[in-house]
Formats: structure tokens, C-alpha cells, sequence
């Protein structure tokens, strides 16, 4: 099955990691897991060749005692992280969306 699609991009937030999967297997084919934890949601800009993944803390919404304070910049072409924006005193970003002015915003409790 031929397609455009360059794979599928997953965040597992109890693993700490983030997968690049086959579209078609869902086999993995390539795993970053040099995050702090937790990898929590995931905005994958395609068109920027960036994806973006909110580090939240180690809990849960409303119980999350170690919040986290960055977010990971995953380059897609090499498939890796390329970088972490550090959004200090801001704490357990998470819901990323791209605005209409071509800015990433993210809530953060």
C-alpha cells in the first residue's frame, strides 16, 4: 500500500517514551525515551517538520506533585529530540495547539 505518510507518531506517557510506528504494522521503528517524565500529549506540526510534546510531571490532573516545566521539540525528518524549551515558573503544560498567528500555545495548570 503505497501513501504519503511518513509514519505515525505516539506519546506513551507511562512508559516515558515517545514512538515513531510503522502506519501500516504499528511496529516500532524508532523509540526516544530521553525525557523527564512524563511525555504527556503530542502537536506534530508535519508542514514545520517539528512535533512538540508537553513534559507534565510525574502525576495526574489534580495530583501531580513533581510538575514538569518543558517541552520537547522532536525533529521529524531525523527523529529525535532536538531540544527542550524550558517555560519556567510555568508548571504541567500539556493541550498544544498551532494559533492562527503561526504561534504554539499550550495550557498549563
Amino acid at each position: 500500500m503505497q501513501n504519503d505518510s511518513h509514519g505515525l507518531l505516539a506519546v506513551d506517557k507511562r512508559g516515558n517514551r515517545v514512538l515513531f510506528l510503522n502506519p501500516e504494522t504499528f511496529a516500532v521503528e524508532r523509540e526516544l525515551n530521553a525525557f523527564p517524565p512524563r511525555p504527556h500529549e503530542l502537536l506534530m506540526l508535519a508542514a514545520w517538520g517539528k512535533a512538540y510534546v508537553p513534559i507534565y510531571g510525574d502525576g495526574v490532573h489534580g495530583d501531580n506533585p513533581h510538575p514538569g516545566h518543558k517541552v520537547a521539540i522532536i525533529d521529524l525528518q531525523r527523529r529525535e529530540i532536538s531540544g527542550f524549551i524550558d517555560l519556567s515558573p510555568l508548571r504541567a503544560p500539556h493541550s498544544g495547539q498551532l494559533g492562527r498567528d503561526g504561534k504554539v500555545y499550550l495550557c498549563r495548570e
